[in-house]
């Protein structure tokens, strides 16, 4: 809905008094997709009011591919946020600041499992930051903070920490209707890995690098459908 459409600040308060009608006459809003447009930080200072008001219920956010340079007051704000699962502000040009933030909120917050932030400009010092956060981090099962800035070591370390998380992961835990809304697509490969993860007894047989793969291609997949399906 509002993805895509070459919006800038001007837009914002538009876009926000939607999302407030919307949710007076439906359900909160929980899926918001702002991503492929012009907004600039200014934007920001509209979304992050909004955050305890009309987006309290928000679950999903999509940020990725605008214009965006300093999203460090957002992700403070989002640190004891309880509602939020899945954060994406890939392809913006953030720095240093933000990645400290993103720190922060990696350390402090127990509630988002998935964070994609790749292709900004994050000194190496900024990685080591993100990494000794992840370290006492156990929730966050899909990461993707890359740029060139990254060294091999990062991304080892990196890797090593979202393995670890993923392996923890309680598989009889699985949602059954969160694989349900998954199948919706027709591809018949991915209902037979929401199958495979609504099964308990399919759950203890696989072996961990089975499971290690199908978490993270099913995370994302999850992610994106919900953003081409259930806009505000």
């Amino acid at each position: 809905m509002f993805a895509g459409n070459n919006y800038n600040e001007r837009h914002m308060f538009t876009i926000i008094r939607i999302i407030k009608a919307d949710s007076r006459e439906n359900s909160a809003c929980e899926y918001l997709d702002l991503s492929d447009n012009n907004f600039g930080n200014q934007s920001i200072n509209q979304i992050i009011p909004e955050m305890n008001l009309t987006l309290n219920s928000l679950k999903r956010l999509s940020l990725s591919n605008n214009l965006f340079t300093d999203l460090s007051e957002l992700l403070y704000e989002l640190v004891y946020n309880q509602t939020l699962t899945n954060l994406d502000f890939s392809g913006n040009r953030f720095g240093d600041d933000t990645a400290q933030a993103l720190a922060s909120l990696i350390k402090n917050n127990n509630i988002i499992s998935g964070i994609w932030c790749r292709n900004g400009n994050i000194s190496k010092e900024s990685y080591d930051a993100i990494i000794k956060a992840l370290e006492e981090n156990i929730t966050l099962y899909s990461f993707d903070c890359y740029s060139s800035t990254m060294t091999e070591e990062q991304r080892v370390k990196l890797n090593t920490l979202i393995i670890r998380n993923r392996e923890n992961f309680p598989l009889h835990h699985w949602s059954p209707h969160l694989c349900i809304s998954f199948t919706s697509n027709s591809d018949s490969n991915q209902l037979i890995l929401t199958t495979l993860l609504c099964n308990s007894e399919y759950n203890s047989k696989l072996p961990i690098r089975v499971w290690t793969y199908i978490f993270s291609f099913w995370i994302r997949k999850m992610f994106m459908y919900a953003y081409r399906n259930e806009y505000c």
